[in-house]
């Protein structure tokens, strides 16, 4: 089968591997779709060094195909499901993978990371991270949903904004783009990014404003935009140093703050959350208990949805696909391995 590999210094390579085979309690899934991820990207830019044995190893961790093959005791999925593939799996016993959060599991293994990913004609995983996906949503919304959409639906869900609200999105990545049509009906979104191509995407999938910070001072404009108070809650999905500060920045007394990105450190003045009474909350993917709310919501959103996703390409162009992706001015990038 086909495979694409990362080998830093922005090197993607396509190889051709055995396919893997089905184990009891796992699932075989022929790959429909897969996307190019930030995660993924930071591999890529980094140095071979720094990707390590990730080299030997499919890239990859979005994921959409149709099992193929179940392993034995394997109940309740069946061959011919189309799926999304969760991204992580764990012990199946610990006290986060009994709570459906193996992300945190001391044992946590991440797809395209400590094993096979999801850029590659076949992927054989445990049967349970195999969640069946409705009809009527698109394989290309499936991507979404398996990271960008519900990383940003989670982070938004522990914001808990209310109409009226104001919520600024600094980044506007696939996943800040997620995070604009996650907020809901009647909050004003805020966007924030320095690439107008994004601003204007953000624009389409509802954001109420944008602001360019690198030509505007971006707290000055959110207080004019709600009157003077302040926003009542900020997402960050840049993992920018200044746009973190940033989103710390703009928020109301009692305002909410939801990190979903950690690109370098950032040094915070705890006396400022202090002073604020401010809630600063760390969010990472989203667990398997929240796909179904996820689910729900991209099949109600799915015609915005689409938009995010603007460029496509096939498992043979697949360094493209990288190449395009690290350009950060795209929304979602995606590989089709039907072609």
């Amino acid at each position: 089968m086909k495979a694409l590999r990362i080998l830093g210094d922005q090197r993607v390579e396509l190889v051709t591997v055995p396919k893997p085979a089905v184990r009891d309690g796992w699932a075989l899934v022929r790959l429909t779709m897969s996307a190019v991820c930030g995660t993924d990207l930071h591999h890529y830019r980094a140095d071979p060094e720094e990707v390590g044995d990730r080299a030997q190893k499919a890239a990859g961790h979005e994921a959409v195909g149709v099992v193929e093959e179940v392993g034995r005791g394997v109940e309740g999925l069946a061959a011919g499901t189309r799926v999304v593939v969760y991204q992580h799996y764990g012990c199946g016993r610990c006290e986060y993978c009994r709570i459906g959060e193996p992300m945190f599991c001391p044992h946590r293994q991440t797809l395209g990371n400590h094993v096979d990913g999801a850029d590659a004609e076949y992927l054989a995983v445990p049967a349970y991270i195999c969640q069946p996906l409705p009809e009527g949503i698109s394989d290309e919304i499936g991507t979404l949903i398996s990271c960008s959409f519900g990383t940003a639906v989670s982070g938004v869900r522990k914001l808990g904004p209310n109409a009226g609200d104001t919520v600024v999105v600094f980044g506007l990545g696939p996943v800040g783009c997620c995070a604009v049509v996650a907020a809901g009906d009647g909050v004003d979104v805020v966007a924030v990014d320095p690439v107008p191509k994004r601003r204007q995407l953000a624009e389409r999938l509802g954001a109420a404003a944008t602001i360019d910070p690198t030509s505007s001072d971006t707290q000055a404009v959110v207080r004019e935009l709600t009157g003077g108070r302040g926003a009542e809650a900020s997402l960050d999905s840049s993992g920018n140093p200044r746009a973190l500060s940033e989103a710390l920045g703009v928020l109301k007394p009692h305002g909410s703050m939801v990190v979903l990105a950690a690109t370098t450190p950032w040094t915070v003045d705890p006396g400022k959350i202090r002073r604020g009474a401010h809630q600063l909350i760390g969010s990472w993917v989203y667990g398997l208990g929240e796909f179904d709310a996820v689910t729900r919501l991209a099949a109600e959103k799915a015609d915005v949805l689409q938009q995010i996703v603007t460029r496509r390409f096939t498992g043979d162009n697949g360094g493209e696909a990288f190449r395009v992706a690290a350009g950060a001015t795209e929304g979602k990038v995606v590989i089709d391995w039907t072609r």
